[in-house]
């Protein structure tokens, strides 16, 4: 797909695609802690480029991968470990 050009989405598959196509693009954004106060951890994750990571780390229960990543997104250590046994809790 062409810089600038719009695709409707009207299946995951294409949200998928979408996503895919743009993956490149976002794994080089930095998220700031100022950026990351008031953002929800999918939002965080999200503008940080990490949401597919994070959810391949989770489904692969990489326990070492999501703790880097949590980090990476300015989730506080001492929260890090209830985050992610949580996860699983589900």
């Amino acid at each position: 797909m062409a810089s600038g050009t719009v695709k409707t989405i009207r299946s995951v598959k294409d949200l998928l695609d979408a996503i895919e196509n743009i993956g490149p693009q976002l794994m080089d954004k930095k998220l700031t802690l100022k950026e990351a106060s008031g953002m929800t951890m999918n939002e965080r994750l999200f503008h940080a480029g990490l949401l597919i990571d994070f959810d391949k780390a989770r489904n692969e229960r990489d326990e070492t991968v999501l703790r880097s990543i949590l980090k990476r997104v300015f989730i506080p250590s001492h929260q890090i470990e209830d985050y992610i046994r949580n996860l699983y809790d589900e």
